[in-house]
């Protein structure tokens, strides 16, 4: 660490904040601290230049937005380092659209209490590369770039640690400012769901709900919601005379500072679930091995699936095809799989609301059917997982939702598993 500094940075869409850290004798203190205000209409590459210029650059932490990120709980065979590695892997592999060259990632094993139907497990957290350079764009114009890229979601969880009103209770931690939100769902000191989106303040409430009933429908019932950035319920606690809050957060304004104040809460006590996206890379990970029959399952399964949304698709335009010959498609999974999966998965697509794009449907010989998609609007898929859980002697439950902002506009990227059981032919 050069001189013993360390820089904590943000960059917010109306602020950049900045906290110098040194370290004397194991102790961390704050020795400067400053915000620029993003609104103003000089060039903003100059006036990052001039404000950075009274910071040392060579150890800078930084947070990254959550919601550019994907945010996942990943079984874990058992709690090790090589179970971590097999399970990260397979995620790599399988479930993330980035190739294996520009995946950034991490992931943190946490303790099996902690997460609710799955143990052991792990928080997965990947990006691509190439959007971590294009979002720090301007540092490296100043020749600097981050030693470590912290999600906003993992700092507000090591605030919610540190705050005087925590409780292990199932709770939902909100944090607004600058028209971006991170929702976050904790119980037993352990993360539970993950959320992040661009939002309006005035939208916020009822994201706050709809979260709640997600959660509620995943049999878990919200008995807080702490809400920092605007007034809407409790806010955390923080200790009004520690440190970083009266020398950092001094303009009065101190939850505006709640992220950085997460993230210097966990360096300086060198938390265990810090993810770290630059830690890795995906060329460092092995690809993980798995069963010739669920190799070929899955694949029978993923090019049918695109075989039968061209048929669909041609329906629609020039009614090429009926859905009785798309059915016949379906009969080959009897034979490959050993499991009678036509039916099923014609139960499955019926059930896909509007508005709602599947990636792939996989399946085992446990029968059990995973199936990948991205929606538009969250409330699209707890309709499916209702419509699936009315298909006879089936029980689907929501692996994952995670929120994306790109250019083209948010999304929501899902996974559902649904188990039924299966009449082997």
């Amino acid at each position: 660490m050069a001189n013993n500094k360390t820089l904590l940075l943000e960059l917010g869409k109306e602020n950049i904040r900045a906290v110098l850290l040194q370290k004397r004798d194991n102790i961390y203190s704050v020795i400067k601290a400053g915000s620029l205000p993003l609104k103003q209409k000089e060039p903003l590459a100059e006036r990052l230049s001039g404000f950075l210029q009274g910071f040392p650059l060579e150890n800078i932490i930084a947070l990254y937005p959550r919601e550019r990120c994907v945010f996942r709980i990943i079984e874990v065979k058992e709690p090790s380092r090589e179970a971590l590695k097999d399970a990260v892997g397979r995620e790599i592999e399988e479930g993330l659209h980035y190739s294996r060259e520009n995946t950034a990632y991490d992931a943190v094993l946490v303790s099996a209490k902690n997460i609710p139907g799955v143990k052991p497990a792990a928080l997965f957290y990947a990006t691509a590369l190439d959007e971590i350079k294009s979002y720090f764009s301007l540092l490296q114009r100043e020749k600097a770039f981050p030693v470590s890229v912290i999600p906003t979601s993992a700092a507000l969880f090591e605030a919610f640690k540190t705050a005087l009103n925590y409780t292990p209770e199932p709770s939902l931690l909100v944090f607004w400012s600058g028209g971006r939100a991170d929702l976050l769902a904790c119980k037993d000191g352990g993360i539970i769901l993950s959320r992040a989106l661009e939002i309006k303040k005035d939208d916020l409430a009822q994201e706050v709900e709809l979260t709640r009933k997600a959660l509620f429908n995943n049999g878990v019932s919200i008995l807080k919601v702490f809400v920092s950035g605007f007034e809407l319920k409790e806010g955390l606690q923080l200790e009004p005379g520690s440190q970083f809050m009266k020398e950092a957060g001094q303009t009065g304004q101190g939850a505006d500072w709640l992220l950085l104040f997460g993230l210097y809460s966990s360096f300086i006590k060198n938390s265990s679930v810090r993810p770290d996206l630059i830690r890795n890379t995906s060329g460092k990970n092995n690809k993980a091995e798995h069963s010739e029959m669920l190799l070929k399952i899955t694949v029978i399964l993923t090019a049918l699936l695109l075989l039968v949304f061209g048929v669909f698709y041609f329906l629609n335009s020039s009614a090429l095809r009926t859905l009785e010959e798309a059915k016949a498609d379906l009969a080959v999974l009897d034979a490959s799989g050993g499991k009678k999966w036509s039916g099923l998965m014609k139960e499955v697509l019926d059930a896909v609301p509007n508005d709602i794009v599947l990636n792939e449907i996989a399946g085992d010989a446990r029968g059990e059917l995973t199936v990948k998609g991205s929606a538009k609007i969250r409330q699209n898929i707890s309709d499916f997982v209702d419509r699936l859980n009315k298909i006879k002697g089936a029980s689907s439950e929501l692996s994952f939702a995670n929120d994306l902002s790109a250019a083209e506009g948010r999304s929501t990227q899902f996974m559902i598993k649904l188990r039924i059981k299966v009449v082997a032919k």
